[in-house]
């Protein structure tokens, strides 16, 4: 064998990596000693990594051992693969540098971006602990692989090596085909090691039987829950979580056996000992015999409490922002010569649409529409700022032109000149006089509204400047608009175009407007915003304002 292992080295193409010729020959020469190339699928390998699985919360796990020309899998989990060609295998990497290897986002590695595996499979995340025998030598890897990129701390690379020195504990049990002293002792010293390494994880690492009762827990469970292990074993599992989630795993074990996934993963609310309510994320798989027949499941319990109760208390309040926010957009108003209706639908809990009007004088009003860039809290905080400003300067101030210079001053004090930092929002503002008939407005950088004058013509307002924010003192044209008898108005954000039936969204305005009513009950925003699809997770923030001159 060492006479072939060392033709094998000195036939390799540029594309195998090793770290010398001698290692690769030592390395090579006890991988086929131990005989355990092309193997059956084993439990004991096969626990392991399904254990890695659950306690990394990854969706693939491989045990790989890597001959002269592939990589093969002696176990795996997530993948439909026993094999890949070692030229294309990131695992000989570790070969390379003899250390345990983590790549947080292969996408990123100039190394990996154009391996055909990370391509197929959309490879991000990879880690991979050497698997080294006693003689020193690398027989492959225990490596991680998921689909998205992760930090991966020194805590859990020294916990993947550990599982890594479990592996090759396994794969050198099996050296000697005689069950003698020498290997029952190191099977105990194996199941030793792997108690101690499962016992000092902090998650709650456990085994169900077939009808739900739990068949093993390691310590953990006691500080979770406040209950023994000795108490809790052979009970059922569903006894201790509450309602809600006992209704669930009751469903859910009423499919067994018939159906079933191969995975698990979901949030419970359970009671501790002493009736604290605690919150637990559940990684579960299904444990099957040689006959595949489900003979129970195992996982792992992840305290999440204090995250789960953090996103309550978040979403408490977002909801007091979003009331906030709601009761600061003008309601409709309707006098003698103009209506103003609206509709909004935020596509977040906070939203950076914001809308205003007044009535200036008897016959003078202003109206006001903005979208700030993004969506959340932050777009929600400049719209309230801007918000702020409102009611005092369109007051005051009475021009279009000079309302949006100010809250472009604004806007550059508010955020700053932070090198990177770009924030902005479109607006038009418009100064209606209902004596007159004129309408003076600047568009900035925001969707054309359109307006309809005396049924007869159709025109845009589009006139005015760049977005608010993006530089000092940007140029600004005011547009100027007059009517004899009537005109109607369609301001909108561009969260409508997402949703727009039609891909021409002043199509749709435009085809509304000409069977639109002013003395109709429905307004025409309404009437605009109910002849989308609105999907239940919009895509962007709405509003659309209709106002009705006559």
């Amino acid at each position: 064998m060492l006479k072939n292992t060392k033709e094998m080295v000195e036939n390799f193409s540029k594309a195998i990596l090793y770290s010398s010729k001698s290692d690769e020959i030592n390395r090579l020469t006890e991988l086929y000693e131990l005989n355990i190339l092309d193997t059956k699928k084993e439990e004991q390998f096969d626990r392991i990594t399904k254990l890695v699985s659950d306690v990394f919360s990854v969706p693939t796990v491989v045990i790989s051992l890597i001959d002269e020309k592939r990589q093969w899998m002696k176990s795996v989990v997530g993948v439909d693969v026993n094999e890949t060609p070692r030229e294309q295998s990131i695992c000989q990497h570790v070969l390379v540098n003899k250390n345990l290897m983590v790549i947080e986002d292969l996408q990123r590695d100039e190394r990996f971006q154009n391996n055909p595996l990370v391509k197929e499979f959309n490879i991000s995340f990879y880690a991979g602990a050497p698997l080294v025998t006693e003689k020193g030598n690398i027989l492959g890897t225990l490596c991680l692989i998921d689909v998205n990129k992760r930090i991966f701390s020194k805590v859990e690379r020294e916990q993947l090596q550990s599982f890594a020195n479990l592996a090759v504990d396994a794969i050198e049990s099996k050296k000697s085909v005689h069950i003698n002293e020498e290997l029952r002792e190191k099977l105990i010293d194996v199941n030793a090691k792997y108690s101690n390494l499962v016992n000092s994880i902090s998650d709650v690492v456990f085994q169900l039987d077939i009808v739900g009762n739990w068949t093993y827990l390691t310590p953990s469970w006691e500080k979770l829950t406040g209950f023994t292990v000795k108490e809790s074993l052979n009970t059922p599992a569903i006894q201790f979580f509450s309602e809600e989630s006992q209704s669930f795993l009751r469903s859910l074990f009423e499919q067994f056996p018939t159906r079933y996934e191969e995975t698990y993963t979901y949030t419970l609310k359970f009671y501790t000992h002493s009736k604290i309510q605690k919150f637990v994320r559940v990684n579960a798989s299904i444990l099957t015999n040689k006959e595949n027949e489900i003979t129970g499941m195992t996982g792992t319990l992840s305290d999440i409490t204090d995250m789960v109760e953090l996103e309550q208390e978040r979403k408490r309040d977002l909801e007091v922002a979003r009331s906030v926010q709601g009761s600061v957009l003008s309601p409709p108003l309707h006098d003698e010569r103009i209506q103003i209706n609206s509709e909004y639908r935020p596509s977040l809990e906070l939203s950076g649409d914001m809308y205003y009007w007044e009535k200036i004088s008897p016959t003078t009003y202003g109206v006001f529409l903005m979208d700030v860039m993004g969506h959340g809290v932050s777009s929600s905080l400049i719209s309230m700022s801007i918000r702020s400003l409102l009611k005092g300067l369109v007051t005051r101030v009475q021009d279009p032109v000079k309302i949006t210079e100010e809250l472009n001053r604004h806007m550059k004090e508010l955020i700053g000149t932070g090198e990177g930092v770009i924030t902005y929002f479109t607006s038009i503002c418009l100064l209606v006089n209902t004596s007159e008939k004129i309408i003076e407005y600047v568009n900035a950088g925001h969707p054309f509204g359109i307006v309809s004058v005396d049924r007869t013509n159709i025109i845009e307002i589009n006139k005015g400047s760049i977005p608010v924010g993006l530089i000092e003192q940007p140029p600004i044209e005011k547009g100027r608009i007059s009517y004899d008898k009537e005109a109607t108005i369609v301001l909108y954000t561009d969260g409508l175009s997402e949703v727009s039936e039609t891909k021409n969204t002043k199509e749709l305005i435009i085809k509304m407007l000409e069977n639109h009513q002013s003395s109709e009950k429905q307004s025409l925003a309404n009437k605009i915003l109910k002849s989308c699809t609105l999907p239940q997770k919009l895509p962007d923030d709405i509003c659309v304002i209709s106002i009705d001159l006559e």
